[in-house]
């Protein structure tokens, strides 16, 4: 079992799990992005899943990180019922109003309330929060401070899964602010050993809070739906790297 367990972990996080160590991060974050594998056009889409477009019934949800001289980020991002994720659409931009974007967001299609559409998960800013709401974008407050639980899932999702050795994760071609965001995202330099409270340099990384939003947020929510306490977050191949202990377990 523990060997199946830290095969499911980043291999510089693996001391850390076993037995309590100081990982050695440096370098780039996503180790294991490969554009190549995880970047996918949308006639890939149609080869890896059977579908032209994004299914009515798949879950969708939304990654909103805001910013003004920085820029703001929404990404688009789909679960099919097998667990692979799909971020297919993005918009990025800086120096607007508020309504601006809010604006654009619309313009990508209707949000309904129906079982297949879930929450808008967004950074804190209250004012922010507020007209968005006024255009319509109900919004989720993320869980934004558990950054290098959500680092160390989207990492675990990027790796081949047990079963059929695909990762967990894509991103569709279009969302070209994402795909140049992954690679360039880094530890800081001059240490070789880290705190696991470290976290990595806060730049070009705005589409990358967007994504941790979503899909951190949204597991979140989906193991407090199912009765599931927060407390011990342990990694498990089959919920693409992480799984949380059940109340009173």
């Amino acid at each position: 079992y523990v060997r199946r367990y830290l095969a499911t972990i980043p291999e510089d996080m693996r001391e850390t799990r076993r037995i309590g160590a100081f990982s050695i991060l440096r370098g780039a974050v996503y180790k294991e992005f490969r554009k190549s594998i995880h970047v996918i056009d949308w006639d890939k889409f149609y080869e890896l899943t059977g579908f032209r477009s994004i299914p009515r019934d798949w879950r969708k949800i939304r990654g909103i990180d805001f910013g003004y001289n920085n820029p703001t980020c929404c990404l688009w991002i789909a679960r099919d019922h097998d667990d692979h994720w799909f971020v297919y659409d993005e918009h990025y931009g800086n120096q607007q109003l508020i309504s601006h974007h809010a604006n654009k967001i619309n313009e990508r299609g209707d949000w309904p309330n129906d079982p297949w559409h879930g929450p808008t998960y967004t950074d804190h800013d209250a004012t922010w929060r507020a007209e968005l709401m006024q255009h319509g974008i109900k919004c989720s407050l993320a869980r934004k401070q558990d950054k290098n639980a959500g680092i160390t899932m989207l990492r675990s999702m990027m790796m081949p899964s047990e079963g059929d050795g695909r990762p967990r994760l894509y991103v569709l071609s279009n969302c070209e602010n994402l795909i140049r965001e992954i690679p360039g995202y880094r530890w800081p330099e001059g240490t070789t050993g880290r705190s696991p409270k470290d976290e990595p340099v806060d730049k070009d990384n705005h589409s990358l809070d967007a994504l941790r939003y979503g899909i951190f947020s949204d597991r979140v929510k989906f193991v407090k739906d199912e009765g599931i306490s927060q407390a011990r977050v342990q990694v498990d191949p089959k919920k693409h790297g992480v799984q949380f202990a059940r109340k009173g377990g």
